[in-house]
């Protein structure tokens, strides 16, 4: 039972750090876009 727990925290921390990378890599690519259309 300790053991299936501590894989789902894991898989958890996973999904974590994946979504925020994807977050961070949209957040940086939205800026850049919104820059160029702005005409900076």
């Amino acid at each position: 039972m300790k053991n299936n727990i501590k894989k789902e925290w894991t898989l958890m921390a996973v999904l974590l750090v994946i979504s925020s990378l994807f977050g961070l890599a949209g957040f940086l690519v939205g800026r850049s876009a919104y820059g160029k259309s702005c005409g900076r």
